[in-house]
């Protein structure tokens, strides 16, 4: 070597540097899926699994993280899309068959409906459950446990959305319109009875209180007439009556379940039962309609009965409602219905799966039933009319009732003031007659609050019936006055004004003995005896309504005669008195043959259960009590004291007449000795 050279051999030269140790982690690419040891360490980890290398020459526990973050060089920039073909088969099959059936027409809606679904999850998840529903319905495919899962969705949506008040009509729209989906989805699940009340009751709730506008939603057409509307068109007409016995039989099982039941709730639903089967002996069809409003019973419940009704351990609830299924059976609504779509009414028989256990009660049921059963009574002791221990046909309204107490009293306590005013001792009958109608309501409203006491039955049916009488008699009376007071020959179609109300007043009280004693054999329990009491009646009715047509023709040859008179002499304040008076009595009169039509009606269809007119308040008191009211009140404006004034007013007594009576023969016996003497 040279000296040079740039290698030094010698001893003496400088010892070379050592080499340094590589730094852990440099020259690696770094990573996030390494172990936290690693991590905490600053190291580069070997990420071998289920310890890396680090962990195990320090012997430490090797964790690595729970959720793996994606290497972002492997994520594809593109973005994944999921589609599941189910629910597409299931929107489809909604838009073409699965739509709520009812009512019917309403398809066009649906579609609106299916179109606003994209902004509503929970509106989207109700059609698809629905659905889905259908198709495992129509055995297409089974997809349960899909409808299930989106029953479950669009349910839990929903409420989620009933918690946030609504902006716009189309927020109130899609809660609408998901809530009849759930519904529907329900008449086709299997036990699901309980379900579709519960859902109704939702339905009437969003209905009511959501849906303020209903001419501006796209359900204005959902209107309770559409529905009934809506199944007559489609509802075939009936050549063929059900099965007497079968019905015979569904009314004996009910008779039998009657005495169970508790509370008000029950007992109407047994009402409307019963209502439902007897109709159905007459017009299945009809019948049919009715069940329109059955369905929504339940929503009319109070809180507090709708939990006592669907508590799964009141088994009486759970028994009205096997009925109400057996009287859809029986009524066989599918064969019906002739619509396309085969499914489009749930019959719902398969919601309850031991609805034919029922079967062996039904046809044992009329052999062992007593012609009644005392029934437990509600809060207000309303039984059901067939009940031993019922008092009313219907149930009393206390609202009403009290109504027309206050009415009736208050133009009571006003002819009794007008009579003393007016000194009219006349007028009694007028104050009779207001009184009694007074105090029949107050028994009627106090009856409606203790329905099994029978002394307030007693007294209202006594006094409802009587009352009109006094006002009958008193427009005789008037007539007969007006007669005696402005006709100089004091009669009228050759009968003296006196003896015209003698012989009306007469008569209207032999009609009402006649009509009482028809009444009292009405009620009886023969057969025989109760179609005679009927004939009888109704001989009393027509009697009366005879003696009414002949007072309006004597009442009317009165007036002629009047009108007559008063052209000839100059018109008077009292002649238009009389006038207005005379007008009155027209009309009270034909109020009272309207009361006495009604009473013809009433009792001509028999005292039993197939008589409307006896199972409705309302024809007593708009058809009996309303028009002696406004007689009542048109004789407190008009008042015939305000007419019959002065002189020749009213009827002379009998000592008056006796002391005339003296008095001609005085002058008479007078005269003829004045005669002698001359």
């Amino acid at each position: 070597m040279t000296p040079h050279s740039p290698i030094n051999d010698s001893p003496s030269a400088a010892p070379t540097a050592p080499r340094r140790k590589p730094v852990p982690g440099k020259g690696f690419q770094k990573t996030r899926r390494g172990c936290f040891n690693c991590k905490r360490r600053r190291v580069k980890c070997s990420e071998h699994r289920p310890e890396c290398q680090g962990c195990r020459r320090m012997r430490l526990p090797c964790v690595y993280p729970a959720t793996v973050l994606p290497d972002p060089q492997t994520v594809s920039s593109a973005p994944t899309v999921k589609v599941c073909l189910d629910h597409l088969r299931f929107f489809h099959h909604f838009l073409a068959e699965a739509y709520p059936p009812h009512p019917y027409g309403a398809s066009a809606v649906w579609q609106d409906v299916a179109a606003l679904s994209h902004k509503y999850e929970f509106l989207a998840s109700s059609i698809l459950a629905l659905a889905a529903q259908h198709l495992t319905v129509s055995n297409k495919a089974d997809y349960s446990v899909q409808a299930l899962n989106l029953r479950i969705s669009a349910i839990r949506g929903l409420n989620n959305a009933l918690s946030q008040p609504g902006h716009s009509a189309a927020d109130a729209d899609a809660r609408y319109a998901a809530i009849i989906g759930l519904t529907f989805q329900s008449t086709y699940m299997p036990d699901g009875l309980m379900e579709f009340i519960a859902m109704m009751r939702g339905w009437m709730l969003i209905s009511t209180t959501l849906v303020t506008d209903h001419q501006t939603s796209m359900f204005r057409q959902f209107t309770r007439e559409s529905w009934v509307g809506s199944m007559k068109k489609y509802i075939e007409e009936q050549h063929e009556t059900t099965d007497d016995m079968v019905i015979e039989d569904f009314l004996a099982s009910l008779r039998i379940l009657q005495p169970l039941l508790q509370g008000i709730a029950e007992l109407q639903y047994l009402s409307t039962l019963e209502r439902l089967a007897v109709l159905s002996k007459t017009s299945p069809r009809e019948a049919l309609l009715e069940m329109v409003f059955c369905y929504a019973l339940t929503n009319k419940m109070t809180d507090e009965d709708y939990t006592s009704f669907t508590d799964p351990s009141n088994y009486r609830a759970q028994i009205l409602l096997a009925h109400f299924l057996l009287n859809q059976l029986n009524l066989d609504i599918e064969h019906q219905i002739s619509l396309t779509n085969a499914y489009s009414i749930p019959t719902m028989s398969t919601m309850i799966p031991t609805i034919t256990t029922l079967g062996h009660v039904s046809s044992t049921a009329s052999s062992a039933t007593p012609s009644c059963t005392t029934a437990v009574p509600d809060k207000y002791g309303y039984v059901p009319p067939e009940s031993c221990n019922a008092n009313y046909g219907f149930y009393p309204n206390w609202e009403d009732n009290t109504a027309f107490a206050v009415a009736f009293g208050l133009s009571t306590v006003a002819h009794l003031a007008q009579a003393i005013f007016l000194k009219k001792k006349f007028c009694w009958v007028i104050v009779m007659g207001a009184s009694w109608e007074c105090i029949c309501f107050i028994a009627r409203a106090l009856g409606a609050r203790d329905q099994q006491q029978a002394a307030y039955v007693t007294v209202s049916t006594l006094l409802f019936l009587l009352a009109p009488i006094w006002i009958n008699a008193f427009i005789y009376m008037i007539v007969a006055r007006l007669v005696h007071f402005v006709i100089p020959q004091r009669r009228v179609a050759g009968i003296s004004a006196q003896w015209l109300a003698k012989i009306f007043v007469t008569f209207d009280v032999m009609c009402f003995i006649i009509q009482a004693v028809g009444g009292g054999m009405l009620a009886s329990d023969n057969a025989d005896t109760s179609k005679l009491g009927q004939h009888i009646y109704m001989a009393g009715i027509g009697i009366q309504l005879g003696c009414v047509v002949v007072f309006l023709v004597i009442h009317s040859l009165f007036y002629r005669e009047f009108v007559l008179n008063a052209s000839i002499g100059k018109p008077e304040t009292r002649s238009r008195w009389i006038n207005s008076l005379c007008w009155v009595v027209y009309i009270v009169l034909v109020l009272i043959v309207v009361r006495v039509i009604f009473r013809l009606v009433e009792f001509g269809g028999g005292a039993n259960s197939n008589n409307v007119v006896l199972r409705h308040e309302e024809f007593q008191l708009y058809l009996d009590a309303l028009p002696m009211l406004i007689a009542l009140v048109m004789l407190n404006v008009v008042h015939p004291g305000q007419v019959l004034k002065g002189p020749d007013s009213d009827f002379p007594s009998a000592k008056i007449k006796w002391w005339h009576g003296r008095s001609v023969a005085f002058e008479t016996l007078e005269l003829s000795s004045t005669h002698r003497s001359g």
